[in-house]
């Protein structure tokens, strides 16, 4: 990276539609109620599965862990 994260980010932001995604009780909520895969209990990661739930996202990630959850992964 040739510049600071901040600017980074910024461009990112402005220049790609990047947005923030905070946290909403919705998404604490599913993340109750998510499969407890034997392979896969990284609370970010399911944290991250809710959200996808709930805001009818997708994951870009190559973590097949995530594909235990019903969400779409690109």
């Amino acid at each position: 990276m040739n510049q600071p994260f901040d600017i980074f980010w910024q461009t990112c932001y402005k220049k790609y539609g990047f947005r923030l995604l905070p946290l909403e009780p919705s998404h604490t909520i599913t993340v109750c109620n998510l499969p407890y895969p034997t392979n896969h209990r990284d609370p970010f990661d399911r944290m991250l599965a809710a959200q996808a739930l709930c805001e009818n996202i997708q994951i870009v990630s190559a973590d097949e862990s995530f594909d235990a959850y019903v969400i779409s992964r690109i």
